[in-house]
């Protein structure tokens, strides 16, 4: 071995690549390296040269494709098949930005910017309130002290889309004031710190039901010790006798802590003690990264009316709790688990197969998803409207012609980084769900510019929101062509970003044409430039990802 390094050592310090190599058994260029023309060259100067050839002729390939793109536009132009557009008003006059506030968003403002001054929101309508919510959630107004404002007096619906302020006890003690019968939706946003499973047992006590797990009755044995303990002390002694005394102050840390978790429980008797079960019908969590299956088993268990459950970004949901929802809610209709990566392909189609009330579904960037996955779907859930399959790279388009063969009612799906989906899938589509209104296939490079064009002139009518983010040269002039044509009394959202063949003759005419287009995003688009941008006729229309 320390003879191979030494000749390897030489070969890189002297190369000669003609012959002058002798290797140890007197053979020339004994070297595996060397060898004359055909070597296998190696080291930096090497490895640098290939890499400039490799980008010059990348460079060279790219070149000859612009050329191609311009022949053959020039091409389709001279038989009339490229759109040709002119501005409606001077492209030099930039249009004016920013829109009339109205006087409810400006006290909208005022009372979300000064929430820690507000005392109480007792009489405004829930509506408003979850606004309020909203906005001091933008601002990251919400704490431990605004918290009681939006779970006191019994609300209907409670949103806090941001609770990474709110520490678990405050969560504990505010969720039996919301906890009634008159709640109808709960939403927890990055609720990750402050939703526990301790913090899921009050859903439990709220609806009068035993928690099967036995920590709940430890920790009101243990409260009640504590309460006793604290009454049979007696009275404070005066300073120099505490003086004489000496405490542990580890120990004294610990009593006080504990203190602290029993006193943030609920007090016994502030829930039915008869099982009453809770009347939610929405529970919306994102990022609850310490819930685990127990902990979302009692919210299910309390809440057996429940139709609407997302749980985003989850870690901690795997399997079992998905073989449990047909059994635990078994009404479900929206079911929501995307980025939960811990599910297994046998239990997501166990799942699915019993849930046949399902209307929407979203499992975006759930990779068990595929084929057999939808297939199940489709067997159950004929009445699906909605589907959410981002970052799911199994489905293939075999699973998406099964889905679109069950569910012919389907009205919005999201294709997006479903890189195997081509022409066929899209096929499937624009045969069977015409009812479709909302379809995203943002990076499906394998779909090609006649599919679209075919799918969008012949397929479901009506198409109101469409996503073709960089789906390549799929997106062009033909593609608007069919667009304007068939859906130009529908189109409301458009995202044609890094479609470098939509230029400004192709969004000028759909931004003219489609009346109700009220978004359009073309980020990674330098070919539009302030003729389209300031020249279309289109008020309503906002524009993102290029500037004027």
């Amino acid at each position: 071995m320390a003879d191979l390094a030494k000749r390897r050592a030489a070969h890189f310090a002297t190369f000669g690549g003609d012959g002058e190599d002798v290797d140890a058994e007197g053979a020339a260029g004994g070297n595996v390296h060397t060898g004359g023309d055909t070597a296998r060259s190696l080291g930096p100067w090497s490895s640098a040269r290939e890499l400039v050839e490799a980008r010059q002729r990348a460079a060279e390939e790219r070149g000859e494709r612009i050329l191609e793109e311009k022949r053959r536009l020039r091409m389709a132009a001279e038989a009339g098949d490229v759109l040709k557009w002119e501005p409606k008003r001077d492209p030099r006059t930039p249009r004016q930005t920013g829109d009339i506030r109205s006087l409810f968003s400006m006290c909208l403002d005022i009372c979300a910017g000064f929430l820690d001054c507000v005392e109480s929101l007792y009489g405004i309508p829930d509506p408003v309130k979850v606004k309020i919510a909203r906005e001091a959630a933008r601002r990251r107004m919400l704490s431990p002290s605004s918290l009681p404002l939006f779970t006191a007096g019994a609300p209907a619906e409670v949103v806090l889309p941001n609770c990474t302020e709110i520490d678990p006890g405050t969560l504990i003690a505010a969720l039996p004031d919301c906890l009634t019968p008159r709640l109808r939706r709960l939403e927890l946003g990055f609720c990750g710190r402050p939703l526990t499973d301790r913090a899921a047992s009050v859903f439990l006590s709220a609806a009068g039901l035993e928690d099967e797990d036995k920590d709940g009755k430890e920790d009101e044995a243990r409260r009640a010790a504590w309460m006793d303990n604290i009454d049979d002390q007696p009275a404070k002694k005066d300073s120099d006798d505490d003086d004489d005394e000496s405490v542990d102050p580890d120990e004294q840390l610990l009593r006080e802590q504990e203190a602290e978790r029993l006193a943030a429980l609920p007090p016994p008797g502030t829930f039915p003690s008869t099982p009453t079960p809770l009347g939610i019908e929405a529970i919306c969590l994102s990022g609850a990264y310490k819930l685990t299956e127990t902990g979302l088993k009692r919210i299910l268990r309390a809440c057996p009316n429940l139709v609407e459950l997302r749980a985003t970004d989850c870690p901690r949901i795997t399997g079992e709790i998905m073989r449990a929802l047909p059994s635990l809610v078994p009404r479900l209709r929206v079911l929501d688990v995307a980025g939960a990566g811990g599910i297994e392909n046998e239990a997501l189609v166990e799942c699915l197969r019993g849930l046949t009330h399902l209307k929407h579904l979203g499992l975006s960037r759930v990779p068990s998803t595929d084929d057999s996955a939808l297939a199940a779907l489709a067997e159950a859930a004929h009445g699906l409207q909605s589907l959410d399959i981002t970052r799911c790279s199994a489905v293939t388009d075999t699973g998406i012609a099964a889905l679109a063969k069950s569910c012919p009612g389907l009205r919005a799906l999201t294709l997006d980084y479903v890189h195997q989906v081509s022409d066929e899938g899209l096929d499937a589509l624009a045969r069977s769900c015409r009812q479709l209104t909302s379809l995203s296939l943002g990076r499906c490079a394998r779909i090609t510019e006649v599919a679209l064009v075919r799918f969008l002139s012949e397929g479901p009518a009506g198409i109101e929101r469409l996503s073709l983010n960089h789906v390549g040269p799929a997106a062009g002039h033909a593609c608007a062509q069919a667009l304007v044509a068939r859906h130009a009394r529908t189109l409301r959202e458009l995202d044609v970003s890094w479609c470098r063949g939509m230029d400004d003759a192709c969004l000028g005419t759909i931004a003219d044409a489609c009346g109700k287009l009220e978004h359009l995003r073309m980020f990674g688009c330098p070919q539009v430039t302030p003729r389209m941008l300031n020249g279309h006729s289109n008020d309503g229309l906002r524009i993102t990802g290029v500037q004027a």
